[in-house]
């Protein structure tokens, strides 16, 4: 009961919809997933995580939040707790399975990024790990597993490739 009452706490702070937290149980109860989206929607997205785990949402829908969390990690202020380092940590810490496909969610938010506030120093670190990623999803399963923590550098990605005779995953990066 304390878990829950924490749960719905965190989602009251980010949902100004309700003034209780028995509402937000209640809103929990009958439509998760509307409440998810919502929250995503106002830029809550932890408050919408908590809301997909406690639910026990489709996989797909916990793989988009996360990507949004991933965005929206890697575009605050490091002093905020976001940043590059924030964001690559965040994306370490999800299983193998699922790293990849958050990160390729969250570089299908990047043409709406572009319109927003970002240095040509962030937009060209996006674009290289957006290249990264690319690289990675075109590799045999085994190796993206492997090599997943070099999505930030494509380059290294394919010297690995070469300095493991890895010739016919190297071709199809090329």
């Amino acid at each position: 009961m304390k878990q829950a009452l924490q749960r719905y706490s965190h989602i009251l702070s980010a949902d100004d919809l309700h003034s209780s937290w028995q509402e937000v149980e209640a809103e929990c109860k009958e439509d998760p997933e509307g409440l998810a989206l919502r929250l995503a929607g106002k830029g809550a997205v932890s408050a919408a995580l908590v809301v997909a785990e406690s639910a026990g949402l489709s996989i797909d829908l916990w793989r988009e939040l996360q990507g949004r969390q991933l965005v929206k990690l890697r575009t605050a202020d490091p002093l905020n707790g976001g940043g590059p380092a924030e964001a690559s940590r965040f994306l370490s810490l999800r299983d193998s399975d699922d790293a990849l496909p958050v990160a390729m969610g969250a570089m299908q938010l990047l043409p709406n990024l572009r319109e927003g506030n970002l240095s040509d120093v962030e937009v060209s670190w996006l674009n290289s790990w957006a290249l990264g990623l690319r690289v990675l999803a075109a590799l045999p399963l085994p190796w993206q597993q492997r090599r997943s923590s070099l999505h930030e550098h494509p380059h290294l990605l394919l010297e690995v490739l070469l300095m493991w005779k890895q010739l016919q995953s190297a071709a199809l990066v090329l």
